[in-house]
């Protein structure tokens, strides 16, 4: 369902923003572009692989879960 996937996707910018993190530092942190982490908070990215979300979830001290939550 487009909507849930809406909602881990803005879970992740409000994590980061919570962590005083900007883009780039969290790409850096994660090993992942700064391209993937705009996709992923503007809802263009909707393909996620758990790798990702994982590396994403490791630099920002949470769970993956916490993505997921509305």
């Amino acid at each position: 369902d487009r909507k849930e996937e809406k909602g881990m996707l803005y879970n992740i910018r409000k994590i980061r923003q919570e962590n005083c993190m900007t883009q780039d530092e969290l790409a850096k942190k994660a090993n992942i572009s700064r391209a993937t982490i705009i996709r992923l908070e503007s809802g263009e990215e909707m393909e996620v692989k758990i790798s990702t979300l994982e590396a994403l979830a490791n630099a920002l001290n949470c769970s993956v879960s916490a993505f997921l939550m509305q």
